[in-house]
């Protein structure tokens, strides 16, 4: 089925890509318009075509899912788990009293729970997908 293709492909996507985290930022810009691209391209694409998407949509759930897969893939090699990135950084102790939700949610953003969440955004994403296509099926009637 096409939700477990898209799942898996996307997985794949992301594992490749943290396996070499010096490759990520390349991937995430690289324009992919030599024939062996376009070929992945297309079969992705097509994905969406085969799971019933038609050809719109198909294009613009290829593109959201890539949005997606780019932020993962960027923050998970190059983001948060890499510690702070400002010029000027806050202490401690003006961190737990002046953002502490940022603290209390600072146990989830390490490299620890990147794969929980992932997998969080991943379902989230899947079941929108199906449920815009069956919207999107509801119209045409």
């Amino acid at each position: 089925p096409w939700r477990e293709r898209a799942r898996i492909g996307m997985q794949e996507f992301r594992r490749v890509a943290t396996e070499h985290p010096a490759f990520a930022p390349f991937i995430v810009v690289y324009r992919m318009n030599s024939p062996p691209c376009l070929a992945k391209l297309n079969a992705i694409i097509g994905l969406f075509e085969d799971g019933g998407f038609g050809p719109e949509l198909s294009a613009r759930l290829f593109r959201a899912a890539g949005y997606y897969l780019m932020g993962a893939i960027l923050d998970e090699t190059a983001g948060y788990a890499k510690g702070p990135s400002a010029v000027t950084t806050v202490s401690d102790e003006e961190l737990a009293r002046d953002y502490p939700s940022v603290v209390k949610a600072g146990a989830y953003f390490g490299s620890a729970g990147f794969d929980k969440t992932f997998e969080l955004g991943l379902e989230m994403f899947l079941d929108e997908m199906e449920r815009v296509r069956e919207a999107a099926r509801g119209e045409d009637r």
